[in-house]
């Protein structure tokens, strides 16, 4: 199990994260305004919940095992907001509503050790009108590309020590996030990169803070994947619930 304590401290002292939490937070909201969407499961909030980009919702419920995360979300949360300090596990999931229109899963499965565990206690909860959106990072972003081309990485798959500090277990092509839904029981409605990231979080931020970027280069990137698929340094999925699952935990 993660150590959430030294996650926290350490997801408050990470370059760049708060650009990516922006574009993370803009594709999820591209996605809710696609759906009808009065009744959502955030799982996992971090420093930003739902509801500091979204108010369109009538339940929002958040389920955060970080008590620091939570205590933050809960000092600015709306009325209509219910916030669960616990880890999202099957034993959860009578304290949760009989249906959500909309379940975010955001930048979470790539850390998890089983994250078919947490897809199919998902699955258990979902119905087939529910969109489930999942975004995890690219193993197959351009700047992991360059780093196999310059040497510095031997396989697109190897962990970065970003990767290593955060307790990151797994890195994701679209390829196989893809298997891994289908595997526990979801259809896919959509798939795609965004926000073309060349280089790491620490030299991105390092651009940005000597002024050899700026923000409108962070909105070309991010609308460049367009033209460039699948180089994106983010992976999103919209998924639904499908007749069945193939495998149990």
């Amino acid at each position: 199990m993660r150590n959430i304590e030294e996650y926290q401290e350490d997801y408050l002292d990470n370059p760049f994260e708060d650009q990516m939490l922006v574009f993370r937070h803009r594709k999820t909201l591209e996605t809710i305004q696609q759906y009808p969407t009065s009744s959502i499961l955030e799982i996992g909030c971090g420093l930003r919940p739902i509801f500091d980009y979204y108010n369109g919702f009538e339940q929002l419920t958040i389920v955060e095992p970080s008590q620091g995360f939570c205590e933050r979300a809960k000092q600015r949360a709306p009325k209509n907001v219910k916030i669960i300090n616990d880890y999202f596990s099957t034993p959860i999931l009578t304290r949760l509503a009989p249906h959500y229109d909309f379940i975010v899963i955001s930048s979470l499965l790539h850390e998890l050790e089983h994250p078919d565990a947490m897809l199919a206690d998902v699955w258990s909860l979902a119905d087939t009108e529910t969109v489930v959106h999942v975004n995890v990072p690219n193993a197959r972003s351009l700047h992991r590309q360059i780093a196999l081309n310059m040497g510095l990485i031997s396989d697109l798959t190897d962990k970065s020590p970003r990767q290593i500090r955060f307790q990151q277990h797994h890195t994701f092509d679209l390829d196989s996030i893809q298997a891994l839904v289908r595997t526990c029981g979801f259809d896919i409605i959509a798939a795609e990169t965004f926000f073309l990231k060349p280089f790491t979080h620490g030299q991105m931020q390092s651009m940005l803070d000597a002024g050899s970027i700026d923000t409108h280069v962070l909105e070309g990137l991010y609308h460049v994947c367009n033209d460039l698929p699948g180089l994106g340094a983010e992976i999103m999925l919209n998924i639904r619930k499908g007749s069945q699952i193939e495998s149990t935990v």
